[in-house]
């Protein structure tokens, strides 16, 4: 059986350690040793991707083209088979491997299919395939060239001299490293008394009670270490213990994982400043905060890495392996966090993605991530939300930060404007981009940074919150009851949708990139060019995942992403709500006012709509449905009242004042003389509400009126004599 050249060799790279062209060459050796070993003899050539597309027919045909049978009919256990022979378990695909190690390897991939087509061409002439003569197979070169075909009328031989040109480079490449590797054996054999080693303690049931695997180091070098778990079942009950330095020193670590052996597959690892707290620590010895790497410094007694157990451990071969970095001094921490006191001036590294909720922030780090290989992290605690789901943390590039080694707190969500000091490590820490997530209102903490604001239309806004909400939803209410208090009233945390926006929007826009969720879903690559300049970066892909892609990962996660997916709870009387409380924020955000008597009365003074009356009439139809939608809106607004906010009744009685006035004056100009609309008794009723009314001041700024003015309730009947 062979397997493609671009599948074996990153799969045996991995396997054993070792780099792609060694594994290139070893999938070669291999090969022609096994089709040197079939000269002669009768056999049947099998890839390895037949065998996974159609095992039954695979098995059939090698036994008829043997002329032998098998013990059981493969058909007869077909079900068994197709079970336990599961294409999606195959790790490695030839499509994936990167196209510059393609164009490295081509000739490999050449003499894969010079293979095939003589499997195919035995298969059409219904014989077992001859294989070709292979000279000279004792010599590496020669290998290759046994394997080459004299002649061919079907493919150019140009690829062949690259064949041995790659083996040639390969072959270079080892005599430089083993000459590398003996001056440092020749080095650290100079200076015994002086060698860095690290050692790995596994549980072992011999009299001793542990295996003790040495290490040797390099100082200040990279090294990644793999080792097989003697006897995985005892870290159910004892852990494995990671010596990493026998000295006083730094010591980095990157990754600790535990491996299923037989495919591969990861069954613990620890590689973020979270996972890392699992971890105990013994010794004398004080962890440096880091985002990327888990960095000691040992000071005196000897320095332990304690893991945690594995209780549910699968009793399978396991591998240890661990990449880290050791050195006597402290260089590793000054390279790591010298930024602390930077010696001039730097810009900030730190990005916000600021948004209200639900208004495209996700869509956003969607295309930071998959377009642009920036990953981001967010201020809140996730663990109920993306990152809850492994494939949409994947698909977002959600991060979690470890905030308590900045803050001394679990998540920055609740942070003051002037703590926000604190995160001068993200600011200042290296030359990448380290993107967060808020949804924050502006404050002066976001002063020093750049920022992306997305918006979206705000009734879909909040009609995407209302949803969200809702799955958290203790109180049983309904979702119109959930949508028509953030309508009213706002989010605790977040908020009023308006004043939301308009606080970014009054801001110096000079470090604030603003992006319309709109234009971001109907025009991308306008939007990579935003961001690309913004960021000064350069996108690394221009293909979009469509809102079908991110639904086929998690279709409750990811919605409708519609313009208008809105309206199915948004009727008359919410419409009209929205835009009495929201008008002048969604005019300054650019978005078109609605055809309809609410957004012309409010888009204009009363004395432009009495002019522009003279032009347009209404029908006493027309006025009445009018009337009507108005006293729906006091009555939703009348139902949500006691949970309006203190700090934000002032702003709210504000706008349904001036709202009220330039009714007063619609009506005025419009309706007949003596009609009487009932709209005004609820409105009355509502802005005289207690919580309207706190002190005479605040009554005489609700209502427009100066000091020395009379405050008294406006008229529940409109006088038009």
């Amino acid at each position: 059986m062979v397997r493609h050249p671009w599948e074996a060799a990153p799969s045996l790279a991995r396997v054993e350690n070792i780099d792609l062209a060694k594994a290139h060459l070893l999938w070669l050796a291999h090969v022609r040793d096994a089709l040197h070993a079939c000269q002669d003899q009768g056999y049947v050539l099998v890839t390895f991707d037949q065998l996974l597309a159609d095992p039954v027919s695979t098995l059939v045909r090698m036994g008829t083209e043997l002329n032998m049978a098998w013990p059981n009919d493969p058909w007869s256990f077909s079900s068994s088979l197709l079970d336990f022979i599961q294409p999606r378990l195959k790790r490695h695909h030839a499509s994936n491997l990167p196209d510059k190690d393609k164009q490295k390897f081509h000739a490999y991939e050449r003499l894969y299919k010079e293979i095939r087509r003589g499997q195919w061409a035995g298969m059409a002439e219904g014989n077992a395939v001859e294989p070709r003569q292979l000279q000279n197979p004792n010599a590496t070169l020669q290998t290759a060239k046994g394997i080459m075909p004299a002649q061919s009328s079907t493919t150019e031989t140009t690829d062949w001299p690259d064949l041995v040109e790659s083996l040639l480079d390969v072959i270079g490449q080892y005599e430089k490293q083993a000459a590398s590797r003996l001056t440092e054996q020749k080095r650290i054999a100079a200076e015994p008394g002086h060698s860095l080693f690290a050692q790995v303690v596994f549980p072992s049931t011999r009299k001793r009670g542990e295996i003790v695997e040495t290490i040797p180091l390099i100082a200040d070098e990279w090294q990644h270490i793999t080792l097989p778990v003697p006897e995985p079942i005892l870290l159910r009950d004892k852990p494995i213990i990671l010596k990493p330095l026998n000295t006083n020193g730094t010591v980095m670590i990157s990754v600790l994982k535990l491996v299923k052996l037989t495919i591969g597959e990861v069954l613990w690892a620890a590689q973020t400043p979270q996972d890392f707290e699992a971890l105990k620590l013994s010794g004398t010895v004080l962890r440096m905060p880091d985002l990327d790497n888990f960095i000691l410094l040992a000071t005196g007694d000897e320095l332990c890495v304690c893991l945690p157990l594995m209780g549910k451990l699968p009793d399978c071969p396991v591998g240890f392996e661990v990449w880290m970095r050791a050195c006597r001094g402290q260089q590793i921490i000054h390279r790591s966090i010298g930024y602390r006191q930077p010696r001039q001036k730097r810009s900030s590294n730190l990005v916000w993605l600021a948004s209200y909720p639900r208004s495209g922030n996700t869509l956003l780090r969607i295309i930071l991530n998959h377009n642009f290989g920036l990953k981001s992290y967010s201020i809140y605690n996730d663990n109920s939300d993306i990152g809850k789901i492994f494939e949409v943390s994947e698909v977002v590039g959600h991060q979690f930060m470890h905030w308590p080694l900045f803050l001394g707190k679990q998540h920055a969500s609740k942070l003051q404007p002037k703590e926000f000091e604190q995160l001068d490590p993200l600011r200042y820490k290296t030359q990448n981009l380290k993107l967060v997530k808020t949804h924050s209102p502006y404050h002066e903490g976001f002063a020093k940074d750049k920022v992306i604001y997305i918006y979206r239309d705000g009734r879909a806004a909040l009609r995407s919150f209302a949803s969200y909400k809702d799955k958290f939803n203790q109180n049983n209410r309904s979702l119109s009851e959930l949508l028509d208090t953030l309508l009213c009233c706002g989010d605790n945390m977040f908020g009023l949708w308006s004043e939301h926006a308009l606080s970014w929007m009054q801001h110096p826009k000079d470090k604030i990139l603003f992006l319309k969720f709109e234009d971001v879903v109907s025009d991308f690559n306008t939007t990579f060019k935003k961001i690309a300049a913004f960021l000064e970066i350069d996108p690394v892909r221009t293909d979009v995942l469509s809102f079908q892609q991110l639904q086929a990962i998690n279709a409750d996660f990811f919605r409708k992403g519609q313009k208008k997916s809105w309206q199915d709870l948004f009727d008359d009387a919410r419409n009209a709500l929205f835009w009495i409380l929201n008008h002048e924020t969604m005019s300054a955000l650019g978005y078109d006012n609605d055809q309809h008597l609410i957004c012309e009365t409010l888009k204009t003074s009363g004395q432009k709509v009495a002019r522009n009356s003279q032009k347009r009439g209404y029908s006493v139809e027309c006025l009445m449905e009018f009337d009507q939608i108005l006293q729906e809106c006091a009555g939703i607004f009348s139902k949500n009242i006691d949970k309006v906010l203190n700090s934000k009744r002032l702003l709210i009685g504000k706008q349904l004042r001036k709202a009220y006035l330039q009714f007063l004056d619609f009506f005025k100009t419009h309706a007949s003389q003596g009609s009487v609309y009932g709209w005004t008794n609820k409105w009355d009723a509502l802005l005289n509400n207690k919580i309207f009314l706190y002190t005479v001041s605040q009554k005489k700024i609700i209502w427009g009126l100066r000091n020395g003015d009379e405050i008294t309730s406006p008229s529940r009947r409109i006088d038009l004599g």
